[in-house]
């Protein structure tokens, strides 16, 4: 199968993954938005949730321990670090032979510092913190915090890495007849472009 394939598709499954690993931020997030759209407009035309009270830094910064923001960062840069393997093994196999070790220790020292740089939770976390206040009203993140902080919602958040793991495995499993489409699609279309060209 041509590199091209396999590197679309490995770039769907990271995208999927670093997705997933987001946790359960994003769902709320959009529930909150679907709320607010649905929630009774006041005089000036803004619904209620629009007009309520903002969140404090400190309720923010409280939710986004309870939802481990900072853990999901780190389970993103594991992601990428994933894809920096994988790109070396389409590496290998497009040149066909090994490369050498120190290209790959150089190679890896940039690509680290560049994933360092924007994936480093002191710069992720100004960005959390103006989005969930921009979405979340302080009475929703009061709540959030509730919920995630409870027996339950703690067990949401720690089991959340092994559904998105299954949801992977899964996932991989799927794309083999997929793969093998595609294989055939590939080989009809460069058939047809060989009869062309003849």
């Amino acid at each position: 199968m041509s590199i091209w394939i396999r590197g679309a598709v490995a770039s769907t499954l990271l995208l999927g993954a670093a997705t997933a690993v987001a946790g359960p931020a994003e769902p709320l997030k959009k529930a909150a938005i679907e709320a607010q759209s649905a929630a009774p407009r006041s005089k000036s035309g803004l619904s209620d949730a629009t007009t309520a009270a903002k969140p404090s830094d400190a309720s923010l910064d409280r939710l986004l321990r309870a939802i481990k923001v900072e853990q999901t960062i780190e389970g993103m840069r594991e992601q990428f670090d994933m894809s920096f393997r994988a790109s070396l093994e389409m590496m290998k196999e497009q040149r066909g032979r090994e490369i050498d070790e120190r290209w790959i220790d150089a190679y890896r020292t940039k690509y680290t510092a560049v994933v360092d740089q924007w994936f480093s939770w002191d710069k992720m976390k100004p960005l959390y913190m103006q989005i969930y206040g921009d979405v979340y009203s302080q009475k929703e993140v009061d709540d959030l915090v509730a919920f995630f902080e409870s027996p339950a919602g703690m067990a949401f958040t720690d089991k959340m890495p092994l559904v998105m793991k299954k949801s992977a495995e899964f996932a991989q499993e799927q794309t083999g007849p997929m793969l093998l489409q595609l294989q055939q699609i590939e080989s009809e279309i460069l058939e047809e472009l060989r009869k062309e060209e003849e």
